[in-house]
């Protein structure tokens, strides 16, 4: 699978500010990254801005986890459930519920390659419907 033609738009959700420094760094040529700090911060922009081909969440952010924004789309955004990617450095349930998951610590280039095939399956899953 060759380079998009055009640069994704990918939500990032984490509590550390490092991670998305390096998601920003690491995915610039790639992607247009916004990033929300929490749970209540992404579902306020995302009722405003729903746009983006991936949502890519922290399990263990503050209050609210990456699994609660991912069922709390289900009502408002179900379409971003098949473009939802949740990241831990520990055991995550989300692949019993067929969310991808991006093991921390993890390589760029890893991500990047994840986060192009959620976006292209969801894009060839929306074509079919």
């Amino acid at each position: 699978m060759g380079a998009p033609s055009r640069k994704l738009r990918v939500l990032v959700v984490d509590d550390e500010r490092f991670v998305i420094r390096a998601l920003q760094r690491g995915l610039k040529d790639t992607a247009e990254v916004v990033a929300c700090v929490s749970v209540e911060e992404a579902l306020a922009l995302l009722a405003i801005d729903h746009g983006y081909d991936v949502v890519l969440s922290d399990l263990g952010l503050e209050g609210r986890t990456g699994m609660e924004l991912f069922h709390a789309l289900e009502g408002e955004h179900p379409h971003l459930q098949r473009r939802f990617i949740l990241m831990t450095g520990g055991y995550a349930a989300g692949d019993e519920h067929g969310v991808e998951i991006l093991s921390k610590p993890f390589d760029l280039q890893g991500a990047r390659a994840l986060i192009a095939r959620v976006a292209a399956e969801a894009d060839a899953w929306s074509e079919t419907r």
